[in-house]
């Protein structure tokens, strides 16, 4: 079995690597300007939802004690 699969690997390794390398360089540049857009996004959503939840949990606090 390990023979058989090292002599499969070493001929597909030549026709694999040149269609990895077009397939990733093209998928990490669109990934990447996702990601930024994404970012930017959610950084001022996070914002306006952690002064809402600072505000509950006191309230919350007042009525327990």
């Amino acid at each position: 079995m390990m023979m058989m699969m090292m002599m499969k690997k070493k001929k597909k390794k030549k026709k694999k690597k040149r269609k990895k390398k077009s397939r990733s360089r093209r998928r990490r540049r669109s990934r990447r300007r996702k990601n930024r857009k994404k970012k930017k996004k959610k950084k001022k959503k996070k914002k306006k939802k952690k002064k809402k939840k600072k505000k509950k949990k006191k309230k919350k606090m007042v009525m327990k004690i």
